[in-house]
Parts: structure tokens; C-alpha cells; sequence
């Protein structure tokens, strides 16, 4: 039958299939097919699509949905279990029945999974799932790089193998990558991320103001447009903030810290030991607990309780020392210095207008001449300006 763009054609016959137990089942099949590519096939019994992007729905009985090439949406219906082939193309597959049948071949494409149903497993090379439904959802992936994305309720979902994206969505939701370097989106601080060693290298993405990551998770991105803090773990962690002031806080491990846009920090505050930190070579030589860090984008630093050395670069830096005694350098810009309590600080902004904040009699302030207009802001009741400080 061949059809012009525009004319449609429809027609009906009865079939019976005998299983090797002797049992029969008859039925009617009527489908209408229009002449346009691309447009929708409904009926109930078998329907074959086209080379195009293909629309084919079931109806309340068996039937066999077949797309073949196209980027198809096939859609079961609420009857009986269906029988879904996408064929080549990028397919979706809309699954309201647990019982629906979905062959995929290898290399076929990428496609998707749409169901309301309260569980569902992808089925062999399917590589995406979203749930449509309503209530908490229990959705698992396969073996390949699957897209699993979960709806508003506390859903549980789990990669499996692959490299994959898990999105729990609103709601408290609890997210197993399982092996492979798998990326997190998390939108929910609810949310429970759960990684075992050795599962690869992990991302979660947020654009919560907060997130702290958990065992066994690598890499933090912040998605948002806010201000960001960002904690890491034990492990060695990459943290990239956004345009906001991002505050970084550092832990264990060999850290790579982005600062992004704005005016970001890097607390070294919880450290267990003095810290060296020179944001003039991005790096933190000593974190203060056995690693090395790398500073990106970063134009504030907070020292630790203990003798701290802190280096500014040529942009105009904050650095903020402890109980310790400490030593900050500004270096080249309009830098803020803030020794802090420790027993006697050296306060050395060099070249800018720079402003030191004084909170011990003893501290040190230096500035050679012609290094700018600096200025002394202390709560002491009594200080006297040193050589080349203005104000």
C-alpha cells in the first residue's frame, strides 16, 4: 500500500495465535496509516512504524509495537502487556504496565524509559529512565552509562555499572552509583549519596548553597548562582565553585580547589597544624594535615590556630591569620590583612592601599615607601603608626 502525503487509509482483520499447548487467542487488529512521516499510529494488535520519527499507541489488549528506524515514541497502553521494539533511532519508551516487553538491540541508539510505575529496571541497551509518576520511586539502570531521574518523592536509585547521572529530583531520595565514574545531580538537601571504594571517580553537581561530600565521592560542582560552600572529605577532592563568593573548606587529602568568578575563600581553619599558602603559585605547600593543595580563583584565605605563612598574589587579597604567630604577605594589589589572636603577628601588604587589621599589641605591621596609602584598623586602646602607614 503506498499513500500520499495527506491520505490515510484504515483497515481491520481478525488473527488467532495457538501456543504449543493448544491454546488460542483471537483478536482484531485495525490500523490506520496516514500518509505523512512522522504521524501517529494507534490501534491494538500489531503497528509498524516507518523510517521516520514514528508515534505508535497500544490500546487495551496485546500488542506488538514495532518502530524500526526514527527516533520513536512507543506507547503500551493500559491493557495487557505489550510488546515494544524501538529499532535504530534515539527511542521512548512510555511504560505504565511492570509486565511491558522492550527490546533494544546494541548500538541502536539512545533511549529512554518513561513510566509511572512505583519500580523499574532498565532492560539491555536502554540508557535512559525517568519516572512520571507519583510517590517514591525505586528505578535501576544497567550496565551501560544510563541517565536514571527520579520525580518529587523520596526515590531510591541505583546505576549499577557504567558511567552514569543519577537525579534524584525533589524529595529525599537516596542514590547509589555503583561502579564507574558516576555524576550526582542534587537538588534536594535530603538527599544521600552512597559510594563504595574503588567505584571510580564521582561528581556531584548542586545548586544548593551548601553540600558537604560524602565517603567515597571525589569531585563537587556548584551549578548555581549564589554563594557556595563547599566541604570536602578525606579523599583527594576537586571543589569548583560559580560566579558567587564561594567559601571552600578544606580537609584531608590533596584538594584542587576552583574559585570561579567573585571573590572566593579557602578556610584552613579546622587544620591540625600551621598551614603554608601561597596564592602567588596557586598552591598550598603544607594543608596543614599531610597534603598539597592547588588554589585556583582564589582571593581570600583563613589560617589555622597555629604559626601560619599566608601569600597574597597581585590581586587584592584578604588574608586572615589564627592564634598563631603568623605571617601575612600581601604582595602586589589593595589587600586586607587581619592577624587575628595570636601572640605577635608580621603584617606586610607591599605594593597597593592596603588595610591591616590590629588585634595585639605586639603585632608587626611593615610597608616600604611609595607602596600606597595604607591604613591601621585596630579595637586597642593604644597604637602608634609605623613607618609608611598613612592613616
Amino acid at each position: 500500500l503506498t499513500l500520499l502525503q495527506g491520505q490515510t487509509a484504515t483497515d481491520s482483520f481478525t488473527y488467532t495465535l495457538t501456543d504449543s499447548e493448544g491454546v488460542s487467542l483471537s483478536t482484531t487488529l485495525t490500523i490506520t496509516v496516514n500518509g505523512l512521516a512522522g504521524t501517529v499510529t494507534s490501534g491494538s494488535g500489531v503497528m509498524l512504524g516507518s523510517n521516520f520519527d514514528d508515534v505508535l499507541i497500544g490500546g487495551a489488549g496485546y500488542d506488538v509495537l514495532i518502530g524500526f528506524d526514527g527516533n520513536d515514541r512507543l506507547i503500551g497502553g493500559d491493557g495487557l502487556a505489550d510488546e515494544l521494539y524501538g529499532g535504530a533511532g534515539d527511542d521512548t519508551y512510555v511504560v505504565d504496565i511492570i509486565g511491558d516487553s522492550i527490546v533494544e538491540l546494541a548500538g541502536e541508539g539512545f533511549d529512554t524509559v518513561e513510566t509511572t510505575a512505583l519500580a523499574y529496571t532498565l532492560p539491555a541497551n536502554v540508557e535512559a529512565l525517568i519516572f512520571t509518576g507519583v510517590g517514591a520511586f525505586l528505578g535501576t539502570g544497567n550496565e551501560l552509562d544510563n541517565v536514571i531521574t527520579g520525580g518529587a518523592g523520596a526515590d531510591v536509585l541505583f546505576g549499577l555499572a557504567g558511567d552514569d547521572i543519577l537525579r534524584g529530583g525533589d524529595g529525599q531520595n537516596t542514590l547509589h552509583g555503583g561502579e564507574g565514574n558516576d555524576t550526582y545531580i542534587v537538588e534536594s538537601d535530603g538527599d544521600v549519596i552512597v559510594e563504595s571504594p574503588g567505584e571510580g571517580i564521582d561528581t556531584v553537581e548542586t545548586t544548593l548553597s551548601t553540600w558537604t561530600l560524602a565517603a567515597g565521592l571525589e569531585n563537587l560542582i556548584y551549578t548555581g548562582t549564589g554563594v557556595f560552600t563547599g566541604i570536602g572529605n578525606t579523599l583527594d577532592n576537586v571543589i569548583t565553585g560559580g560566579v558567587g563568593n564561594d567559601a571552600f573548606i578544606a580537609g584531608l587529602g590533596n584538594d584542587t580547589f576552583n574559585g570561579g568568578a567573585g571573590f572566593d575563600t579557602v578556610d584552613y581553619s579546622a587544620a591540625g597544624s600551621a598551614v603554608t599558602v601561597r596564592l602567588n603559585g596557586n598552591v598550598t605547600q603544607n594543608d596543614g594535615q599531610g597534603g598539597v593543595d592547588t588554589l585556583t580563583g582564589i582571593e581570600r584565605v583563613i589560617g589555622t590556630a597555629f604559626d601560619d605563612l599566608l601569600v597574597g598574589d597581585s590581586l587584592g587579597n584578604t588574608l586572615v591569620g589564627g592564634a598563631g604567630r603568623d605571617t601575612l604577605l600581601g604582595l602586589v594589589g589593595d589587600d586586607i590583612l587581619i592577624g587575628g589572636e595570636g601572640v605577635a603577628n608580621t603584617l606586610q601588604g607591599g605594593v597597593g592601599h592596603d588595610r591591616y587589621v590590629v588585634s595585639v599589641a605586639g603585632d608587626s605591621v611593615i610597608e616600604l615607601a611609595g607602596e600606597g596609602t595604607d591604613t591601621v584598623e585596630t579595637a586597642l586602646s593604644t597604637w602608634t603608626l609605623g613607618a609608611n602607614l598613612e592613616n
